[in-house]
């Protein structure tokens, strides 16, 4: 399984958690604003704030909360909040005051306003980000920001999904704050597993958005939070996005046999993978190891989904299967296709599904 790898940058061991509410456009409160405030305040001392111990995080603290008299314009483009955050700190304006150290900053957007960044946005694109800004000197500020999704984000009701937005870039502001500014810290896969960081993003809680259940309600903390990557229970070939669900279907997996040594092109470099190396008409066989550390009590089924640019056929012999099974997949290259901009790569899913679980494994395909 992936291992996320530390690339130099800190963590904030001991981070300070500071939810930032906001009117709404036309003045009014925002409705759900006591209840950012009460979900950050219930963290210190969880299970969900001990998450990210394994990466050097060791404690979440809240801190109190600001109700910023700052009216967002009707769209937020993250330019704007990288130039006016260092300003409001600086100052003290609009009821935000000088922070604390090892500051991590939850800017809860209130209804009405739509948040861009990156040329991507909010709520079509993406349910919250993390980022940072330079303040005076060497000093450097954790941002994250949860964004408001009328009818909810990721299947979740709109209380829930600011909850379990907020939860993800929590975790992962925590474990990699500073990636804008610095070095990275925990933000990317080993080289092995380049599809995963690629396709699903590297960090600890990207790792898990695909891995239903992505969601859950801790016993300690009365809010939805994400479960996120565990590199300890990926080791022990556990189910890698912890908490694991105590009830229901366990962990299980199909995992494609694939040549460790795919040197894929990527933004001008090459990487050794593993993935596949296929010219347009070919026709390549891979077996499927079926696995899981506790019977489930039922087979899985398989299917294969498209990444990309859907440029692949495919066949399997075998659409279920249990623990012990080999399957095996054929696939087909009809015609060179791109992956995220990359052009010559291809990518597909070895998709996994039982009851509420459902689970994707990635491939790359080079295609000279």
């Amino acid at each position: 399984m992936p291992q996320v790898q530390n690339s130099g940058g800190p963590v904030l061991a001991n981070a300070a958690v500071i939810p930032v509410t906001f009117p709404m456009p036309d003045g009014g409160a925002d409705p759900l604003a006591a209840m950012a405030d009460a979900f950050v305040a219930a963290l210190p001392g969880t299970a969900f704030s001990r998450m990210a111990q394994e990466y050097g995080v060791q404690s979440l603290s809240a801190q109190p909360p600001i109700h910023s008299t700052l009216r967002l314009p009707a769209t937020v483009d993250d330019a704007l909040l990288q130039d006016q955050l260092p300003k409001e700190l600086a100052g003290g304006l609009d009821g935000f005051r000088s922070p604390p150290a090892e500051a991590l900053y939850v800017l809860f957007t209130p209804p009405g306003v739509t948040v861009t960044a990156s040329g991507q946005s909010g709520c079509a694109d993406f349910g919250g980000y993390h980022s940072a800004v330079r303040l005076s000197g060497s000093a450097k500020v954790a941002y994250a920001v949860a964004v408001r999704c009328p009818g909810g984000f990721n299947g979740e009701s709109e209380s829930d999904a600011i909850t379990a937005v907020a939860s993800h870039e929590i975790l992962e502001s925590a474990s990699d704050p500073y990636y804008v500014l610095d070095a990275p810290a925990w933000a990317n896969v080993d080289d092995a597993a380049l599809a995963f960081g690629l396709l699903f993003g590297g960090e600890i809680a990207d790792l898990c958005l695909n891995s239903l259940p992505a969601f859950y309600t801790p016993p300690d903390l009365p809010y939805v939070v994400q479960r996120t990557w565990s590199n300890q229970a990926a080791r022990a070939r556990q189910d890698p996005c912890v908490p694991a669900p105590t009830s229901g279907v366990p962990y299980f997996q199909s995992v494609p046999e694939l040549p460790a040594a795919t040197a894929v092109k990527l933004a001008g470099m090459t990487v050794d993978t593993a993935g596949l190396s296929l010219a347009v008409g070919q026709t390549v066989t891979v077996p499927i190891d079926l696995y899981s550390p506790t019977p489930t009590g039922a087979p899985w089924s398989l299917d294969v989904l498209p990444l990309s640019s859907g440029s692949v056929r495919w066949t399997l012999d075998q659409d279920q299967g249990v623990d012990g099974d080999q399957l095996h997949l054929t696939l087909t290259l009809v015609k060179k296709g791109s992956v995220q901009g990359e052009v010559g790569l291809e990518a597909i899913g070895v998709h996994s599904r039982l009851g509420d679980r459902d689970q994707i494994w990635p491939v790359l395909i080079e295609t000279p």
